[in-house]
């Protein structure tokens, strides 16, 4: 049961890791299209 708890604990902060990288990573993709509409 130990090992099963720690593995979701590590899966609920690796999915909040990616969710946070992918969130950082996707601002910038939507600025720089913008940027190209204005030009």
């Amino acid at each position: 049961i130990r090992s099963t708890s720690a593995l979701q604990e590590t899966n609920s902060t690796i999915n909040a890791a990616i969710t946070i990288l992918l969130s950082t990573m996707i601002r910038p993709i939507g600025s720089a299209r913008e940027n190209n509409r204005s030009c």
